[in-house]
């Protein structure tokens, strides 16, 4: 039988995603408003000269590829070394701060980093303060690069023309009003949705309104045990594998087709509030059995339907791709063994998801009643390990 949509789903649809994409725009807006401006390097020149620092161009004589400005500090006029360097290339400016902020970050072994700032909202600003033997900063502001060097005791002085320049990054007092609004839209949209989903599997609508123990309910409602929800919240990467795999379901529960599950699995704001809504009919999770036949000694196991076995290609091809990307982009010598663990992590996600490996184990009645233990203690691994990489 045809689903048919529900008018409040649709209103609702319409209104929610309406006041998100204003309060996106808004906060956008905002935080782009709250970033400091880039220093010009007349003005730049007029105030260190102030301080009795005289700068010298280099680009001038050393004509740098991809540079407009590089202002550097004379040594016997200025206590502390400064670099202020204007970009026309992306790539150099990029490759010129990375290399900058690794000498920060890594310039002795008593070295801390103090404060870290990265916002990329149309412009990119990125800053990191660190001390120990020496106080440094780096800053990435548009398409200038700021760096200064200098000891503990000239801390005062360097936060001094940070701050005379506005050019720190203070996050501003409505940004957090900005936080607990996009968090109060998120559980209103997400409590209505499981109000409406959990009156169609029978389940006491007011459970939709307590955090946490909703998850858990819609977990064993689509995938036959709560424990699942342990993975949304405390696995960063495999909560939004876990999401991907639970509206999915979610859509076969209510019987849709293969097409109307992938669309909300990836759009949920539109596509769940229509289906919480409709007068789609919910289908009790049931775990798969093994029978035996009486006149053979061969096992028949219930296999996944077509649907099913295409959505658990798409989820093993995209867990092998994270598993590669682990392993051959963001290895780092120091965390090395981190970021091969977390590649091998990802690529046993990949195993256990594969159609025909699944379609194998379900042989094994031992490992299907672990299964979902073996699962939370991979979860668990996979916390620790991901702790354990830089950022």
């Amino acid at each position: 039988m045809k689903s048919k949509v529900s008018k409040f789903g649709v209103l609702f649809t319409i209104l929610f995603n309406v006041v998100m994409v204003v309060f996106i725009i808004f906060s956008v807006l905002f935080m782009r408003s709250q970033l400091p401006k880039v220093i010009s390097v007349d003005d730049f020149t007029i105030y260190m000269k102030s301080k009795g620092c005289v700068l010298t161009d280099l680009q001038a004589e050393k004509k740098y590829d991809g540079v407009d400005s590089f202002l550097v500090s004379n040594v016997e006029s200025c206590p502390y070394l400064v670099s202020y360097t204007i970009f026309n290339d992306d790539y150099v400016r990029d490759d010129y701060f990375k290399q900058t902020r690794d000498d920060v970050l890594n310039n002795n072994q008593n070295v801390k980093l103090t404060e870290r700032s990265q916002i990329n909202v149309f412009s990119k600003f990125y800053e990191y303060l660190t001390s120990g033997d020496y106080y440094k900063v780096v800053t990435l502001n548009g398409d200038s690069v700021l760096y200064i060097s200098g000891n503990d005791t000239q801390k005062d002085e360097i936060d001094e023309l940070l701050d005379n320049f506005g050019y720190r990054y203070v996050p501003h007092e409505n940004l957090i009003l900005i936080i607990c609004s996009f968090a109060i839209l998120s559980y209103i949209f997400y409590a209505v949705c499981l109000w409406g989903t959990f009156k169609k599997t029978g389940r006491n609508k007011n459970a939709a309104l307590i955090p946490i123990y909703n998850t858990v309910c819609l977990a064993k409602d689509v995938l036959g045990s709560g424990w699942y929800a342990i993975l949304f919240y405390i696995v960063p990467f495999v909560n939004v594998i876990f999401s991907f795999v639970l509206f999915y379901m979610l859509g076969k529960r209510f019987g849709k087709n293969t097409g109307y599950s992938i669309l909300l699995m990836l759009l949920p704001m539109i596509f769940w509030p229509l289906l919480a809504f409709d007068n789609s009919r919910y289908s009790k999770y049931e775990k798969t059995k093994v029978n035996v036949q009486k006149k053979s000694s061969s096992k028949v196991i219930k296999e996944d339907s077509k649907g099913v076995r295409v959505f658990k290609w798409i989820l093993t091809g995209f867990l092998l791709f994270i598993s590669l990307i682990f392993i051959l982009v963001y290895i780092d010598d120091t965390k090395l063994i981190s970021y091969l663990a977390s590649g091998g992590m990802f690529f046993i996600y990949a195993l256990l998801a594969c159609p025909t490996i699944t379609s194998y184990t379900r042989r094994f009645k031992t490992y299907m009643n672990f299964k979902s233990f073996i699962i939370m203690i991979l979860a668990f691994i996979n916390l620790i390990l991901v702790c354990a990489l830089p950022y």
